[in-house]
């Protein structure tokens, strides 16, 4: 029990740092500008990085041990369709933020935000194995 709860902090730690880090820079340089106070911006960061980090649990909290090159490939794209979905809905939908010119898209969704999961959650996982393996 207590490996799962280490790997379960581990994991969510690093895609909590990860996606707070880059939810800070895309939102600065990639989206159009808003008028939102930094006491409603920085709690919203915060909410969306925990958020972030909780996606990237499924089956065994220990699956990531023996993770091999599909299991990545499947999280890698499950990431892109999870974020697909989460930006479709904000952008389009519920107009929560929209785009600079800056922003690259692809079918008129942000790159950046597109692969945050999946590349957050890939290296969130590789350096909680490298930390586990070193347990051992």
């Amino acid at each position: 029990m207590k490996k799962i709860l280490f790997v379960v902090a581990l994991i969510f730690l690093f895609s909590y740092l990860m996606n707070f880090s880059w939810e800070a820079f895309h939102a600065v340089y990639l989206y159009a500008e808003h008028n939102v106070p930094a006491e409603v911006y920085v709690p919203m960061l915060h909410y969306v990085s925990t958020m972030d980090g909780g996606e990237r649990f499924y089956g065994s909290f220990l699956w990531i041990t023996t993770m091999g090159r599909k299991a990545g490939i499947t999280f890698f794209f499950l990431g892109l369709v999870i974020a697909a979905i989460i930006e479709y809905r904000a952008v389009y939908i519920y107009e929560r933020w929209s785009y600079n010119p800056k922003m690259p898209t692809i079918l008129g969704i942000g790159i950046s935000p597109l692969i945050q999961l999946s590349i957050t959650g890939l290296i969130s996982l590789w350096i909680v194995v490298r930390l586990i393996s070193r347990k051992k």
